[in-house]
């Protein structure tokens, strides 16, 4: 039986509404409590939840609850959908609005203002951040830019892996949170150069493997790809642009490559150009004009010149035997 777990509740009863939040992210003194809808999903490693509150809320987290929660093995970190947040702590105010990405500092006091809102709480294990970034175990704090380097495509991660929850297996979910963690990690430390390129480097020459092996199947797409490889369409996407590319012109340059090939070898000389069209993942209009733009001659021409070349090898060889 999979250890991955999904569970959608409305609760309408505030006290209710608090005790969840008290269990899924951490103690909090409410003020004004609210209500609204949770929709999560999680393993023994990792857990998501998608959080939106139906009216404002104000609560604070005191120093007695943070010494309760010493012993606390995991982090929080949140990404607003919809609404803001409004967190106050050690004399900051700081305001986060849609698209916003930072460590939830459940280290510190503070008291967080709402409106009602829509958000995403990502929960990973100390160590996952600790052993990279974070030796002393103290609070984790500062916003991650969502607009450029790992800070972006972990912010386009998590809202993919909440909207593909019922898609995902035990494994792939895993693996996604791992990746997430990863990313989070260099957004911590503001690495947007060396390290963040080479795991988008990485990411991008999978990703060519992948469509080079599969070219010949018609039905290929993006998010098949992202799902069999574990990461998300945000990620892969970002990747192709880091490498000057695309997921549709590594497709078509796959595509043109695997038909080349297959009409420059003899043995699938029996192959009609329409069947050599099938057989790597285009239609024959297709294949005839992409084919010309991009080798300057036509599938038939190719083929022949190709031939005529194999032949004339072939009877050289024969007079010098």
């Amino acid at each position: 039986m999979s250890a991955y777990r999904l569970d959608a509740r409305t609760v309408p009863d505030t006290d209710q509404w608090v005790d969840l939040m008290d269990s899924r992210i951490c103690p909090l003194d409410y003020r004004q409590p609210s209500q609204g809808r949770l929709e999560s999903q999680e393993t023994d490693e990792y857990h998501l939840g998608h959080w939106r509150s139906d009216a404002p809320s104000i609560a604070r987290r005191t120093s007695q609850q943070i010494r309760r929660d010493s012993g606390t093995q995991w982090y929080q970190f949140m990404l607003v959908i919809s609404g803001s947040v409004l967190i106050e702590h050690d004399g900051e105010v700081i305001h986060a609005g849609p698209g916003s990405l930072a460590p939830f500092p459940t280290g510190t006091p503070l008291t967080v203002s709402t409106t009602p809102f829509a958000l995403i709480n990502m929960r990973l294990s100390r160590s996952a951040i600790d052993d990279r970034i974070n030796p002393s175990g103290g609070p984790l704090d500062g916003w991650i830019s969502t607009d450029k380097g790992p800070g972006r495509i972990a912010a386009g991660m998590l809202y993919s892996v909440y909207r593909e929850r019922a898609e995902l297996t035990e494994h792939q979910f895993n693996t996604r949170c791992d990746q997430l963690a990863s990313l989070l990690c260099l957004s911590m430390q503001g690495d947007t150069t060396a390290a963040a390129f080479d795991h988008l480097g990485q990411v991008g020459d999978r990703v060519r493997r992948y469509i080079r092996h599969n070219a010949g199947n018609p039905n290929l797409n993006l998010r098949q790809v992202a799902t069999d490889l574990g990461w998300s369409t945000r990620q892969i996407q970002a990747a192709l642009q880091h490498k000057e590319t695309s997921y549709r012109d590594l497709v078509r340059e796959a595509r043109l490559h695997a038909a080349r090939d297959h009409l420059a070898d003899p043995a699938y000389s029996h192959l009609s150009i329409t069947e050599v069209a099938a057989a790597s993942g285009l239609s024959l209009r297709r294949l005839s004009s992409a084919f010309k733009a991009q080798f300057g001659e036509s599938p038939r021409e190719f083929r022949c010149r190709k031939h005529h070349a194999n032949h004339t090898q072939l009877t050289a060889e024969e007079v010098r035997d």
